[in-house]
């Protein structure tokens, strides 16, 4: 773990925030600390949420164990602090905004997310006065949450979204936005109701816009959610639709995927050759845009399916270029995935050195990550079980 000792008001409302939501005072955080043999007393945790201490390495790894959330949750607060730490921004939103965008389309998000920061911290801090600069403040902290959630921050993006929805005179298209974002945050920290109700929101407001892009988001969304809830054909409509509307929509990657979800759809009820030429049509799109992240998706899309399916090379082929790609990027959740379906060609081979080889690999890469998945699920699934083995081995 890198070193983390520094205060942050970022983290400290983060904290504050994690113990309101499981109904924690101060006292019974401190109480939970000395039950882990790791005390932190009252003051020094008061300090901490009100940004006004050093936060040390240790104390972040008692925390995490205390509100049961990965170490990397804390340090992507500390990390994001010092992203927008002293950041100068034009003092034009639009300009402000137009910069962040073009460091997005080359998938640059440390650069998007910073930008984005300044830009709301030079805004708020000459005043928001009018409708006018509380729509811009919206939309500032609407595309904070949307890059929070490309980077997997998405605690952090939902804060973001919360308080854009704070402004009464919020346009009819911010509200969709806002509400499609925070419906695919309560999808991946597996609310799924939740996640529905808002996103059917979503849809309703996205409607009233008329606009073919955020229709299509709000379906993609939608189309996520029903699959988890088991409504396989509901999900495929969805996602047909969310296809549909994009490709009315100007170029945007929301294009690329929904046909890589509209792939997924089509595998899981049977239909090979769609889901296939789903997936080339989304590989091919991923090639005009400059985020590397939407080719890599393609490329474990297709390797995963290829693997499902018992096509060995093809797989090894796809996922071994997937996981080099995001490798070469330090794009974490990338590799993880493609090195996961590695481990498990290895093993499903009989390879054991290559496997202990990915496994060595999987295993810190998951500590960084915070979302769920299946794979992610499936490897703490199998981590567990082997330490109950090695538990179940050790002499009284």
């Amino acid at each position: 773990m890198k070193a983390a000792r520094q205060a942050s008001s970022l983290l400290g409302s983060h904290l504050r925030e994690l113990r309101e939501e499981t109904g924690f005072t101060l006292r019974d955080v401190e109480q939970a600390t000395r039950a882990l043999s790791e005390p932190i007393a009252f003051d020094a945790l008061s300090r901490i949420e009100t940004g006004q201490s050093l936060v040390s390495p240790e104390k972040i790894l008692v925390l995490s164990r205390v509100y049961h959330v990965p170490p990397q949750q804390f340090l992507d607060m500390l990390e994001l602090e010092q992203l927008g730490a002293g950041r100068a921004a034009p003092a034009d939103p639009e300009t402000c905004m137009a910069e962040a965008n073009a460091a997005r389309e080359k998938g640059d998000l440390r650069e998007t997310y910073a930008t984005l920061r300044g830009g709301l911290v030079t805004l708020t801090a000459r005043g928001i006065e009018g409708a006018a600069d509380a729509e811009w403040a919206a939309r500032f902290h609407i595309n904070i949450g949307s890059t929070l959630r490309q980077m997997g921050k998405h605690r952090a993006a939902q804060s973001h979204y919360e308080q854009a929805l704070e402004y009464r005179t919020l346009p009819e298209r911010l509200t969709a936005m806002a509400l499609t974002g925070l419906s695919g945050i309560a999808y991946q920290m597996d609310r799924l109701r939740a996640a529905e109700g808002l996103a059917l929101a979503a849809l309703k407001s996205a409607r009233r816009t008329e606009e073919p892009h955020l229709i299509g988001l709000a379906c993609l969304e939608l189309s996520n959610i029903l699959e988890d809830l088991g409504s396989n054909h509901s999900a495929l409509r969805f996602i047909r639709s969310a296809v549909e509307h994009l490709d009315r929509a100007p170029r945007c990657p929301q294009q690329v995927t929904a046909r890589y979800n509209l792939g997924l759809r089509l595998e899981a009820l049977g239909d090979t050759p769609g889901a296939d030429a789903a997936w080339d049509e989304g590989l091919a799109a991923a090639g005009t845009f400059g985020d590397p992240r939407l080719r890599i998706r393609g490329l474990f899309e297709t390797g995963r399916a290829a693997f499902q399916r018992g096509d060995i090379p093809r797989a090894a082929l796809r996922l071994r270029a997937g996981r080099d790609a995001a490798a070469a990027r330090n794009l974490r959740a990338e590799q993880f995935h493609c090195a996961y379906f590695l481990w498990c060609l290895a093993l499903r081979s009989g390879k054991a050195d290559e496997a202990r080889a990915w496994l060595a690999e999987l295993k810190p890469l998951r500590l960084l990550l915070d979302q769920r998945t299946e794979e992610l699920l499936a490897f703490d699934q199998f981590i567990h079980q082997t330490r109950a083995r090695k538990r179940a081995r050790r002499p009284p």
